[in-house]
């Protein structure tokens, strides 16, 4: 059938006009097909290949199961889980700048430039300049940004930190206690070093902020203090001790509370035995005071010369009184003195009496003489009771002297021994610190943390990036629909006729039959 070019009205599609079509252009197809595979090849051979290197962290209890030596009575460490707080810490640690820009440090910043390998065979001195060229331009493209003031100019050192911040994936295990540390670098080797030492770095920070700073050191000065201070308060309490005579005080005031009574009850009784002898004595006093010391044995009564003395002297007067009487007037002064001699020897004479006692004959009173010496008796009894008494007062007071002393002894000491016990208490409390600290310093110089390695650091053996197998594959799959497509298309917009259902398809055009070879219709 001959060709016949006019315009077609687009047909719709359908499986019956897509086959045809299909047949027609498959060789398009295939070309584009070929095409894309190789161009998505091209590009994957000159795409920079990525490794990984990936470990794992496994958040756990780690001090916590260290045993406390038998010094320590109470560990201070309460185990209450790991908590979800306490992992996203760890990992804001890890991906902190400060870590990274340490890890870059101790990696060599020189290793992050990414020389390429020098080429050996054909295909890789190609790549090597392409690259290089790409290189190259990407280059110029960077300072013309910054130029542009786009972009900031970075150091080298702030370049690895960057790709590390872009490159470094570190998160949570879904809701397990691992932390997945992953690295994408384009150096395998390079992605190990630097999870290795970037977990190394990690540790050491970890436990140095476990640590409390240099407390072993700390509570050795104050647990050395406190032993100088027991020390000198254990000196004080034998001082104290001696000087105040207290070493066994419950047995000392024991025995001076014994002393103390048998010398008040001898004090008592001595005391109303001398009330009694001092009554005693009191009667026989009274006794004497009314005896006479001696008895008259014998008595001579006589006329008392006194008397005729007084009445010749009266008559004496009494005639001077008479011869006066003519000499002087009445109540004269020499009359009046006369008068009244006459008158005090007449009162004198009335009160003499007209005898007198002789002479008297004593003899001692028997009965005095025993209450005198009953007396002297009571009162060298009384003299002996009474020093006896001052005694016993002297060694009450003495009794009673050791008995306040040692009770003040017994106070000072008692508070002496309360200091020394909370001394004591304190020193015990800070020799565990210090234990403790010591305990948790050998736990950490030894790495023992609550974070371990659960998955040390490895390499993917093959780059994970591009993923060319599956690259190619939808390369294959894009190439195949492209080039169908692009065989479609160019079979819809072209206006050729290759079959008679294509005639219907022609706007004004009337169909009177159908010629093939050999037949007619």
């Amino acid at each position: 059938m001959s060709l016949v070019e006019a315009n077609i009205v687009p047909q719709s599609l359908s499986l019956a006009t897509l086959l045809p079509m299909a047949r027609r252009g498959w060789l398009l197809a295939l070309l584009v097909f070929v095409g894309v595979l190789l161009g998505v090849y091209g590009g994957l051979m000159y795409a920079t290949e990525q490794y990984e290197a990936n470990a794992r962290l496994l958040v756990k209890l780690g001090r916590e199961n260290a045993q406390a030596p038998i010094t320590v009575d109470k560990g201070s460490v309460l185990t209450t889980g790991v908590q979800k707080e306490e992992i996203n810490s760890y990992i804001q640690v890890m991906t902190s700048r400060p870590l990274l820009v340490e890890t870059v440090r101790a990696i060599g910043i020189e290793r992050f430039d990414f020389a390429p390998a020098p080429p050996e065979t054909l295909l890789q001195h190609i790549k090597f300049y392409i690259k290089s060229a790409l290189r190259w331009v990407k280059g110029r493209f960077q300072d013309l940004l910054i130029l542009l003031d786009l972009r900031k100019e970075l150091g080298k050192e702030d370049q690895a930190v960057k790709l590390l911040e872009k490159s470094l994936a570190v998160e949570r295990d879904r809701d397990s206690n691992v932390i997945s540390v992953s690295l994408r670098l384009p150096h395998g080797e390079l992605a190990l070093d630097t999870v290795r030492t970037l977990i190394e770095r990690f540790l050491e920070h970890h436990v140095n902020m476990q640590r409390d700073g240099d407390m072993q050191s700390i509570f050795g000065e104050q647990t050395d203090e406190y032993r100088q201070q027991l020390a000198a308060l254990e000196g004080e309490i034998e001082r104290v001790k001696q000087e105040w005579n207290v070493f066994e005080v419950a047995q000392q005031r024991a025995g001076m509370i014994t002393r103390l009574e048998t010398v008040t009850q001898a004090l008592r009784t001595k005391e109303s035995q001398l009330a009694r002898l001092s009554g005693e004595r009191d009667v026989v006093k009274a006794q004497l005071e009314a005896l006479p010391r001696t008895r008259i044995s014998a008595s001579v009564i006589e006329p008392n010369p006194n008397v005729q003395k007084i009445k010749d002297r009266l008559v004496e007067l009494r005639l001077k009184q008479v011869n006066m009487a003519n000499l002087y007037k009445e109540g004269s002064d020499a009359l009046d003195l006369l008068e009244r001699e006459i008158a005090e020897l007449s009162s004198l004479l009335e009160a003499e009496s007209d005898t007198k006692q002789g002479e008297i004959t004593y003899s001692p009173f028997e009965r005095r003489d025993e209450l005198e010496e009953l007396r002297t008796g009571m009162q060298r009894e009384e003299a002996g009771l009474r020093a006896q008494i001052e005694l016993d007062r002297k060694a009450l007071a003495e009794v009673t002297a050791e008995l306040e002393r040692l009770n003040q002894g017994e106070a000072l000491l008692r508070m002496l021994e309360l200091d020394y016990e909370v001394l004591e208490q304190k020193y015990k409390a800070n020799a565990e610190r210090r234990e403790e600290a010591r305990i948790s310093e050998v736990l950490s110089r030894q790495r023992v943390a609550n974070v371990a390695v659960l998955h040390r650091p490895s390499l993917s053996p093959e780059p994970v990036s591009p993923r060319k197998m599956l690259i190619m594959a939808v390369g294959a799959v894009m190439g195949v629909l492209f080039g169908i497509g692009v065989a479609l298309l160019r079979e819809w917009s072209r206006d050729i006729v290759y079959e008679a259902r294509d005639l219907a398809t022609i706007p004004g055009l009337r169909v009177l039959g159908e010629y093939r070879f050999g037949t007619t219709s």
